[in-house]
């Protein structure tokens, strides 16, 4: 086996799962829900960093 699988599969047996799916879109929900409230009436620039941001922000 590759090294990188064998890394990933390492990492992957030693992982936990914080967060599952459904809990991640409870959280998104909770998250653009306060910055609706805060930010309704102004009009705000958003920008993205890209260290994973992109994915949440694009939804």
């Amino acid at each position: 086996m590759h090294a990188l699988l064998k890394e990933i599969s390492l990492v992957q047996q030693h992982s936990v799962c914080l967060l599952n799916e459904d809990d991640a879109e409870v959280m998104l929900d909770g998250l653009a829900a306060g910055i609706t409230a805060r930010c309704e009436d102004k009009n705000p620039v958003i920008l993205c960093v890209m260290t994973g941001a992109l994915l949440p922000l694009a939804c």
